[in-house]
């Protein structure tokens, strides 16, 4: 984990006392009164010689909607690996009005001995970035390739399950595993097989199945 001590390591140079954790995290250090809390996460690609560094820095962020973000809905049976907890800072939490800008040029001239600048045109091969721009604007790479999950579906306590596969729905799954009667009956007239998941289609059907339990107490 040399790389990530080498970013932390920029980081601290600019004011802030930062220290690598567990899974490609930054974290304040113990000489920081926000010791602990989390301030930069990566997702890296480790090569036989580099490693791509890729990570998110904290700085001003909005709390509230990196907490909406980061507490989406639950899924399960997927391949998915579990988040670290840890509690989110700003950087400017220990050092007010810190300019992005600044910290930018600050970790650049730490990290290369050199100031920032735009990447030259030249340096890629423009047929090569057209035919990646429309591979990763393809219905296949955004639908088709994502992982199979399933989210529960119901209001207090879930009462059923949608299975989506290659970012479509797939099927409502009862909770002992079996297609849910009530619900699977009104899941399968509302049209909803095959289509594109998205929140605002979870949230609809997350109020077909509540709407289904409700009429199913009603009928006990």
């Amino acid at each position: 984990d040399a790389e990530l001590s080498a970013v932390a390591a920029a980081i601290s140079a600019q004011g802030f006392d930062v220290v690598p954790g567990e899974r490609g995290g930054l974290y304040f250090g113990p000489s920081s009164p926000h010791a602990g809390k989390k301030v930069s996460g990566t997702a890296r690609r480790f090569g036989a010689r580099r490693v791509l560094h890729h990570g998110t820095i904290l700085v001003d962020a909005d709390m509230s909607i990196l907490h909406a973000s980061l507490h989406g809905m639950e899924t399960f049976d997927d391949a998915s690996l579990p988040s670290v907890s840890a509690v989110p800072a700003n950087l400017s939490a220990t050092k007010k009005g810190i300019s992005m800008d600044a910290l930018r040029e600050g970790i650049s001239l730490h990290l290369a001995g050199i100031p920032t600048a735009p990447l030259p045109t030249s340096i890629a091969d423009r047929s090569l970035l057209d035919a990646e721009r429309r591979r990763l604007s393809s219905s296949e790479w955004i639908w088709e390739t994502t992982p199979p999950f399933s989210v529960p579906l119901g209001s207090e306590s879930p009462t059923a399950a949608l299975r989506v596969e290659k970012g479509r729905i797939a099927a409502l799954i009862g909770e002992n595993g079996f297609q849910a009667s009530r619900a699977e009956s009104d899941f399968r007239q509302s049209e909803y097989l095959g289509r594109s998941f998205s929140i605002s289609v979870y949230e609809e059907l997350n109020a077909i199945v509540a709407e289904a339990g409700r009429r199913t107490e009603e009928t006990l």
